[in-house]
């Protein structure tokens, strides 16, 4: 397995397992993820199993999730893997052209459920190509997968997440 495999089958399970199953599988999603870790490891293994590897101990055991509530949400966060730093010597367009390989990868996974609406949201804090970390989200409607930028994130810790999420949160509202 290459030293990229892992950090690559976070972003896919982030960037698009998960939001397949979060805005058309809810139910299930909700279910695998309230398991715990268990739930994470579930969707990670879909990962290897599609490109036909076998998921590392090492990636498995660093799988976790939260779960819980704030305001009129509640939520489960996947925490990934902790991926390599960024070569911040690698320029965007090299990485966009495919010159140089980099996986920006995903620090957190955040399934939102409002409780009112039962509306659900995910959000991606991951990895930057300046080395600090992004916000994103991801949509899916009638045209397809959307993968957008809200802008800087926070520092790498659950809880700092969790705090930006309900700001965020609430500044929309």
């Amino acid at each position: 397995m290459s030293e990229v495999s892992v950090p690559q089958n976070c972003y896919e399970m982030a960037y698009y397992l998960l939001p397949g199953y979060v805005y058309n599988e809810k139910e299930k999603v909700i279910a695998e993820l309230s398991m715990g870790r268990i739930g994470a490891m579930f969707f990670y293994t879909i990962v290897c199993l599609q490109k036909e590897e076998e998921p590392t101990p090492e990636a498995m055991n660093a799988l976790k999730v939260n779960s819980g509530e704030f305001d009129n949400y509640n939520y489960h966060i996947i925490t990934y893997p902790t991926p390599p730093p960024v070569d911040t010597d690698i320029s965007i367009e090299d990485m966009i052209a495919g010159r140089q390989r980099q996986v920006l990868a995903p620090y957190f996974s955040a399934i939102i459920e409002e409780k009112s609406s039962q509306k659900m949201r995910y959000f991606i804090l991951g990895q930057s190509p300046d080395g600090l970390t992004t916000l994103r989200t991801v949509t899916i409607d009638e045209e397809g997968m959307t993968n957008a930028n809200l802008g800087r994130g926070c520092t790498v810790d659950v809880n700092a997440f969790i705090t930006m999420l309900q700001e965020f949160l609430h500044r929309e509202n």
